[in-house]
């Protein structure tokens, strides 16, 4: 029994999904046997991705969270700054 359905981005045609399929699983198109990224976009929203897509589109996710990481570190780098440091190295104590 389907719980789910999604469109094949190449015939157009309804693909069933069942419970069991995850997201960025791939199946195929029932009536055209391309093989198609499961994508879930929302609980109950999914969208089938072309697979040679889908390399493209993890490697696009994998820079904007390594570059959201480097972010992070520089501005969590910038905040110990000053409190480190804090001027106690000036003046002639």
């Amino acid at each position: 029994m389907a719980h789910w359905i999604m469109t094949c981005p190449y015939c157009e045609a309804e693909i069933p999904l069942d419970s069991s399929t995850s997201s960025g699983e791939e199946v195929y198109c029932s009536y055209c046997n391309c093989p198609v990224i499961a994508q879930r976009l929302d609980r109950e929203v999914w969208k089938g991705v072309p697979s040679e897509d889908w390399e493209s589109i993890k490697r696009k996710q994998r820079k904007a969270e390594d570059k959201l990481r480097e972010e992070a570190a520089a501005s969590g780098a910038s905040d110990e700054g000053p409190s480190h440091g804090g001027g106690h190295g000036k003046g002639g104590h």
